[in-house]
């Protein structure tokens, strides 16, 4: 990993926070500064973003009656109670990727708390690269360990997304399963888990589970991998609030 990009970047983010929450009143509004044209909203559910200045195709693991049925496992009032977005791109297991869209054929692939569910997420940020354009953008939005259920969990080491990548696995463990399913806190969907609940959702992989978690400087870590392995650039960095928020824009 390049420690001096790290260290500068961690010098970063509330700063960019600050500025940021000068000019609008949602965080994530500046995804239309960087989403224009024509894009892919992955993990949209009933809460697809409102776009100025583009128009989108949505993506997703299921159609939206099954995500319905999928979603209805887990006990919180209103989650999702809005109408489904129906997606046009189906990502099929084991690698949820982008497989019909063709290389360099879209200008932005949009994301908000979908990454923390791939099984490969560095894999997948190099599938949404795949498919922009030169120049074109990458925006993804993902929750922020420390301040979610997470928080007692361990942060996804980022030297075990890049094996999961170079070795090309797409599945998950007993292991991550049980960390998952014992260390979230103030979640009713694990109020009561066992091992037989750990097994359950290893088999069902139904995705609605966060297998990794990620901080600001596992983040930074990943997109500096990113940077090397993909040949992007950082845009943008945000660490306010809940969510972690970063672009990266593919190099011409």
């Amino acid at each position: 990993m390049n420690k001096e990009f790290i260290r500068k970047a961690l010098q970063k983010p509330a700063q960019i926070g600050l500025q940021l929450l000068r000019r609008v009143t949602n965080i994530s509004n500046r995804a239309n500064e960087y989403c224009v044209g024509s894009g892919i909203e992955v993990g949209a559910l009933s809460v697809p973003f409102s776009f100025t200045r583009a128009s989108v195709k949505y993506a997703d693991v299921c159609g939206s009656v099954d995500m319905r049925k999928i979603l209805a496992e887990i006990p919180l009032d209103n989650l999702y109670s809005g109408k489904l977005v129906e997606p046009m791109i189906l990502m099929k297991p084991p690698r949820y990727e982008l497989t019909d869209i063709h290389d360099a054929s879209v200008d932005f692939v949009y994301s908000s708390h979908s990454l923390e569910h791939s099984p490969n997420p560095l894999f997948t940020i190099g599938d949404y690269l795949r498919v922009v354009r030169p120049g074109g953008m990458v925006y993804s939005v993902i929750p922020n360990k420390e301040q979610t259920y997470d928080r007692m969990r361990e942060t996804t080491p980022t030297s075990k997304l890049v094996k999961k990548y170079q070795n090309q696995i797409f599945d998950y463990t007993l292991a991550e399963a049980i960390d998952v399913t014992t260390k979230t806190i103030d979640h009713p969907l694990y109020a009561d888990s066992d091992l037989a609940f750990a097994q359950k959702i290893l088999d069902e992989n139904s995705g609605i589970h966060h297998f990794h978690t990620f901080d600001v400087r596992s983040s930074l870590e990943l997109i500096d991998f990113c940077r090397l392995e993909f040949r992007c650039s950082m845009v943008y960095f945000c660490s306010e609030g809940v969510d972690l928020h970063f672009c990266l824009r593919k190099n011409d």
